[in-house]
């Protein structure tokens, strides 16, 4: 599978400020290199050249380095300016292309100031017949480079994870996957599937298949499981990419995330967090996932530093900023909700979770009337929350009456989404209202669904105030959570491979 980097309009974006003067003695994105070749079979390389570089640096505590995703998302812009730095905020910029020259590749490999100033550092050559293992050592070798320049060649650690055979259908997925749309997901999932199928015991390709399912879960996307097949498949993906490598951190932060999601092995999945983040220091993953764990724990500070870090590593990521957004909202931080929110639709226009909360935010602080002249697609129901908290309580109990009907009769929502998403919103809606019986109800019928049912930043947020304390709602949110953990372990047992 060829894969081609999709250039996305680039603009100034804003992006705490947290370089050298921070905690980090350093800062660098790394650009895919280009093909130059004229051959769309070398499209491959320069992601997987620039991955390789990343996966180096993201081990060393003092470097902050972009994910290749956010890096990736402004390959439009015009390289070596000033602009291009401060719309990364980073200190450090190595671009790098490739050209044919008979049997090899020369690899040509620059490195951008702060000043915008682009300067040749390196060519290599690579023999063609031996891309595979040939790649690994110029990233390494780039790797390297850069941290003598920093001075930090002590940190070097020659060891990294390498898709093979596999590599071009799992830098797929992996672009899909940072997009987080339905259908992204759908081809991230196919993508990462058919790297495992070619290569088995990739570790990558097993903890990205299992986090692809993980984000479907949380998501309530369609990619053709239900969602207690996900969870159950995203756990086993998870452990077979820490057998295949145990000092990979992809499989840790894959699995302690879907611990986290649906409440299950808590210690453990504090534990997956602590051991990503040891192998892997400034991934984004192990951050922005954590932060479920610590404020379940009740480390609300904590949680919400560490789901910032996990946006200014990769702040182009749409889904970086949901989850700020998220977090904010159960949190009762309505300011950071609402301008998270829409610095994600931004970048993502497709990604209808963050308009989502944009307008439960807008509705419970008295913004109603702003809130309404929102689209909200597949969430139609944060309408008739908006339009409640508005005083327009009969429009609103049409539109939730009606969905009540639909979902009860059909259990369909819109192409690309599971019921459940539906569910949980009706529950959101009875719960903001104070109708504890039919906020009992949706709850059990979402959970019956998913194992991630009602979202717990929604369940942990004030929409849910008026019925927390009910007897009523309370037991059947208890014995929802309970069953649905006790369903996930069942179907894990039962699953013999994640595919």
């Amino acid at each position: 599978m060829v894969i081609v980097v999709l250039a996305l309009v680039a603009t100034m974006v804003w992006v705490s400020r947290l370089v050298a003067d921070g905690p980090y003695q350093s800062s660098v994105a790394i650009m895919p290199f280009e093909n130059r070749t004229g051959d769309p079979a070398f499209d491959y390389l320069g992601p997987s050249l620039a991955e390789g570089v990343i996966t180096q640096l993201a081990a060393v505590p003092e470097i902050r380095v972009l994910d290749l995703y956010t890096a990736a998302s402004v390959v439009g812009d015009s390289l070596g300016t000033p602009r291009l730095h401060d719309t990364l905020n980073v200190a450090h910029i190595i671009h790098g292309y490739f050209e044919a020259r008979g049997d090899s590749l020369i690899v040509s490999v620059s490195e951008s100031d702060v000043e915008g100033f682009l300067s040749l550092r390196t060519r290599h050559a690579l023999a063609v017949d031996q891309i595979e293992s040939e790649q690994v050592r110029l990233a390494n070798r780039v790797a390297l480079a850069f941290l003598r320049e920093v001075g930090l060649e002590d940190r070097y650690d020659p060891n990294t994870t390498v898709v093979g055979p596999g590599r071009d259908a799992y830098l797929a997925g992996a672009e899909a996957l940072g997009r987080r749309t339905p259908a992204a997901m759908r081809d991230a999932v196919i993508s990462f599937r058919e790297a495992i199928r070619l290569e088995p015991t990739s570790a990558v390709a097993l903890s990205s298949l299992s986090s692809a399912y993980a984000l479907a879960v949380y998501y309530k996307y369609d990619v053709g499981l239900s969602s207690y097949e996900l969870a159950a498949r995203s756990l086993v993906a998870a452990d077979s990419a820490i057998a295949a490598d145990p000092e990979g951190a992809n499989g840790y932060a894959a699995r302690g995330y879907m611990r986290a999601l649906i409440g299950i092995e808590i210690d453990g999945a504090e534990d997956d967090f602590l051991r990503a983040e040891e192998l892997a220091p400034n991934a984004p993953n192990a951050p922005s996932w954590s932060a479920r764990i610590l404020a379940h724990r009740g480390r609300v500070d904590d949680a919400f530093a560490e789901a910032e870090r996990a946006r200014d590593l990769d702040p182009l990521q749409a889904g970086r900023r949901t989850a700020l957004a998220s977090l904010g909202f159960q949190l009762g931080a309505y300011d950071v909700t609402i301008e998270e929110s829409r610095e994600a639709f931004r970048l993502e226009p497709r990604l209808w979770l963050a308009r989502a909360f944009e307008g439960r935010a807008l509705a419970l602080t008295g913004r109603a009337s702003e809130c309404l002249r929102l689209d909200f697609n597949v969430y139609a129901l944060v309408r008739a929350i908006c339009l409640h908290a508005a005083g327009r309580e009969e429009e609103a109990r049409t539109l939730v009456e009606a969905a009540d009907r639909r979902l009860n009769e059909s259990n369909e929502v819109r192409p690309g989404y599971l019921p459940e998403l539906e569910a949980q919103d009706l529950a959101a809606y009875y719960g903001f209202v104070g109708d504890a019986g039919n906020a009992a109800r949706w709850v059990r019928a979402a959970f019956q669904l998913s194992p991630a049912g009602v979202d717990e930043r929604l369940i942990g947020s004030a929409l849910f105030d008026a019925v927390r304390d009910d007897p009523t709602f309370a037991s059947a949110l208890e014995s929802a959570h309970s069953e649905a953990r006790a369903r996930v372990q069942r179907e894990r047992a039962s699953v013999g491979w994640p595919l």
